[in-house]
């Protein structure tokens, strides 16, 4: 009897290194994205949309930090920090939508990041290069009730005239015409404003943007499991011209918002193409190996031999 008990508390025992093992080592990885639209073709208009945008909301992303020369920090590498153009692998696919006449480009940037499963990853919230500021005046007129004789009341009609109306045919009351909300009407931002106007945290309404409102605006969260996967979250505003072009004046638009919501399983170290009639992106994932400095205390507690018979320099 004693010894089987011994041997219960040997398995035991045994089992414990297992139980305290360390946790695996964080998985840090590098994001870069490439976001663009597709100008505005007749093959879209046989696409069909909903009516009702949802609105977006954007309590719990993280805004990337603006790009500093320092990369890293004394706890190791910055997360969720842009990194400088110098970092940038798919500059020549960015070029190149760029001068494309189907396609607008967006956005280009990357950051780092560490990895957790679809409950604890963290949601990014980017917003592309693009603004747009609304004119004070939307440029078309609601009904209102001036639009009725004066001194007359909405839903009467006044006293008709001698052969205005039949003897006897009842006079009825007129129908008050609808209000027409009219769509607010854009202009290009200032590029020296957009550092200024970009992005915006919390709520955001999807039909009626507001001012100065960015064409590409959501969320972009990587979570990982056997596989990286990645879900979007975005509104794309599209831009549509209703004033002609001309050398002195900007073009007027309206933004049209579309929902984008995808998931993508990815892999790393390669690259991948979302696609959809409105937005497509480039992504690519990549592992990042944080560098292993020497510190002075590595230094002091190595085994390197200590040398005694340095001679002081002239």
């Amino acid at each position: 009897m004693i010894r089987n008990i011994n041997l219960l508390f040997l398995l035991l025992f045994a089992c414990l290194p297992v139980t305290w093992a360390e946790q695996p080592e964080q998985r840090w990885y590098k994001v870069e994205v490439v976001a663009f639209s597709y100008l505005p073709q007749i093959r879209m208009a046989q696409e069909r949309w909903p009516g009702y945008i949802q609105a977006l909301d954007l309590s719990d992303a993280v805004k990337l930090s603006r790009v500093t020369k320092d990369q890293s920090g004394p706890a190791g590498p910055i997360e969720f920090q842009r990194l400088p153009d110098s970092e940038l692998e798919l500059k020549p696919d960015a070029h190149a939508i760029s001068r494309s006449k189907g396609r607008r480009l967006l956005l280009h940037t990357a950051w780092l990041q560490k990895t957790f499963d679809r409950q604890q990853a963290r949601a990014v919230h980017l917003t592309g290069d693009e603004l747009f500021t609304p004119l004070p005046e939307p440029g078309f007129g609601n009904f209102e009730q001036s639009d009725f004789q004066r001194g007359d009341t909405p839903g009467t009609l006044p006293p008709p005239t001698e052969g205005q109306l039949p003897m006897g045919q009842p006079i009825t009351t007129a129908k008050e015409p609808e209000v027409i909300q009219a769509p607010q009407i854009y202009i290009p931002a200032l590029k020296s404003d957009t550092t200024a106007r970009s992005g915006r945290t919390g709520a955001v309404p999807a039909d009626i943007p507001g001012p100065d409102t960015n064409i590409l605006d959501g969320s972009f969260t990587v979570s990982i499991g056997r596989y990286l996967h990645v879900w979007l979250d975005f509104i794309y505003r599209e831009p549509v011209a209703i004033s002609p072009e001309t050398k002195r004046d900007y073009r007027e638009y309206v933004l049209v918002p579309y929902r984008v919501e995808m998931h993508r399983r990815m892999r790393s170290n390669e690259l991948h193409y979302i696609d959809h009639p409105k937005l497509g992106m480039l992504v690519k994932i990549t592992r990042y190996k944080i560098p292993q400095t020497v510190t002075p205390v590595d230094v002091l507690q190595s085994d390197l031999p200590i040398a005694t018979d340095v001679i002081p320099a002239q």
